[in-house]
């Protein structure tokens, strides 16, 4: 790997890390029912970064006959909802399809940052490798029931007034 490519992923990792990280006081704030705040603008931009820079990192088909990574597959999934997610934002008083495509919507970019994570976890480190065809289902399995039930509770949870989503 070239010197620009292993910085490029180095960036791009630290920033998924930091992404997850703030996305958990953003997760939070959800449930406080706030659409503003410190932590949540920082989930946004982390999240929203660590898409834009996966297409920066080099492709390498994990499949014979495959052109498209998975992983670009994820941060175009990635980036229609956090798409949805800036839009909804800016109607969340108007109802509560937008509450609920905001809410969740946040709920499931925190996910797929998790299930990135994950994936490239078993991937990339030796001593669970040998355990991956097993343990990694199960991982990501249990890792998207916890978060099925997190989106629905943020959804239910979430409903914001004018003093307390822009507080």
């Amino acid at each position: 790997m070239s010197t620009a490519t292993i910085t490029l992923t180095i960036i791009h990792t630290l920033i998924s890390v930091a992404g997850i990280l703030v996305g958990v006081p953003a997760i939070m704030d959800i449930f406080r029912s706030r659409v503003n705040s410190t932590s949540i603008w920082l989930f946004l931009i982390t999240a929203i970064l660590t898409s834009v820079s996966s297409f920066t990192l080099p492709l390498h088909a994990a499949d014979a006959g495959h052109d498209t990574m998975p992983a670009i597959i994820v941060a175009i999934v990635a980036l229609v909802i956090l798409a949805a997610v800036l839009f909804a934002r800016t109607k969340v008083l108007e109802g509560a399809l937008w509450r609920w495509i905001y809410a969740g919507g946040m709920v499931i970019s925190l996910y797929l940052l998790f299930f990135v994570a994950i994936a490239q976890t078993f991937g990339k480190v030796g001593v669970l490798q040998p355990s991956a065809p097993t343990a990694f289902p199960i991982t990501q399995g249990i890792t998207l029931l916890i978060f099925v039930l997190l989106g629905l509770a943020a959804v239910i949870k979430f409903r914001p007034s004018t003093a307390q989503a822009y507080a």
